[in-house]
């Protein structure tokens, strides 16, 4: 019955007066029927035989065990882009104290250096220039900034821009195989 059901499909997709000889014809028809999904190595292709009769309970237990920790994973690190990567580094409030600083201490002529005819806030943002011999903390926080911006394509942002793009490819090829395996099915 599912042969019948076959040619019957096949007949209304493919018209077989089209061809010369009967033979080409089927072999076109047979063509156009299947679909086939190449397994590959992967917990999501496995996690198909979960429960499967071949497979004994501890088997299955094991693959079931390994897609819940690969999901778990999936979705840890989700968590982690999400509420670390996303987060705001600097608030508005810490960009207000910030600007405060600048403008009532880093400016404030009482921090004036005669010597290098520098205010505070020059010697803070260019530390190789001048000794910062106060602010501390935000001295701190410029050089941090500097050293993750860097100067050349090796930098911070370049490395976020890549490890996402990475990501974004894998789950991309990830969601193909799985959208093919449930094709082939």
């Amino acid at each position: 019955a599912r042969h019948e059901t076959a040619e019957s499909l096949l007949k209304q997709s493919v018209d077989v007066e089209d061809f010369e000889d009967s033979e080409e014809a089927e072999h076109v028809q047979i063509e156009d029927l299947q679909q086939v999904y190449q397994f590959s190595e992967s917990i999501w292709d496995a996690a198909m035989f979960i429960g499967y009769p071949q497979l004994c309970f501890s088997e299955s237990f094991l693959l079931a065990l390994l897609f819940a920790l690969t999901i778990f994973a999936q979705l840890f690190f989700l968590g982690i882009t999400y509420f670390v990567f996303t987060a705001p580094l600097f608030t508005n409030q810490m960009l207000r104290r910030l600007e405060d600083w600048r403008i009532n201490i880093g400016h404030n002529i009482k921090y004036y250096d005669s010597n290098t005819l520098s205010s505070l806030t020059q010697r803070v943002c260019n530390p190789d220039d001048y000794v910062a011999e106060m602010s501390s903390s935000t001295s701190s926080l410029v050089q941090q900034i500097n050293e993750y911006m860097g100067t050349c394509i090796f930098n911070g942002p370049s490395l976020v821009k890549v490890a996402l793009l990475l990501w974004g490819l894998t789950v991309i090829t990830e969601l193909t195989q799985i959208w093919d395996l449930f094709r082939g099915v």
